[in-house]
């Protein structure tokens, strides 16, 4: 039985099986009857992240918010290989927005969004926009988390 969220198994394709490239390339074509199919779209993001090809992960995210499931690894480590090398764009931020705009995805995974908002404003170009997507946020996990002291803090950090 396959857990929510995971790809389905199909002939010839195994979770560990075969190269990366192997497994985008069979990925990609089953995505091409089914565009839009969250488990082959989570996978692809999946397998793009081991794959470090992090601009495609980007370019998923501002098109499919709700991609990987809850808790997905794969923003978390885009995000994360982004600031380790100073390569945040307004495309990411765009896609981290889109995100900290989809119920699940702050569901899942609002108070990371918010810690890595807290991160990009710090850089001085992208202060208000990252600002003011995180002050939405924090205000909105604030009132179901009134007492958390890192949304208390993102809230004045970014007010």
């Amino acid at each position: 039985m396959r857990s929510a969220g995971s790809a389905p198994k199909r002939e010839g394709f195994s979770d560990g099986g075969g190269p990366l490239e192997d497994q985008l390339r069979t990925i990609e074509r089953w995505l091409e009857p089914s565009p839009d199919s969250p488990d082959l779209l989570g996978r692809l993001v999946e397998v793009l992240g081991e794959m470090r090809r992090y601009d495609e992960i980007v370019d998923l995210y501002l098109r499919f918010p709700f991609l990987g499931g809850p808790g997905s690894e794969a923003l978390r480590r885009t995000v994360e290989a982004r600031l380790r090398t100073g390569r945040i764009d307004r495309r990411l931020l765009s896609a981290l927005a889109k995100c900290a705009g989809n119920p699940r995805r702050v569901a899942a995974d609002g108070e990371w969004l918010l810690a890595a908002l807290v991160e990009i404003a710090r850089i001085p170009q992208f202060r208000a926009e990252a600002a003011q997507i995180g002050l939405d946020l924090a205000e909105r996990l604030a009132r179901t988390n009134p007492d958390d002291a890192g949304i208390v803090f993102a809230v004045g950090y970014f007010a």
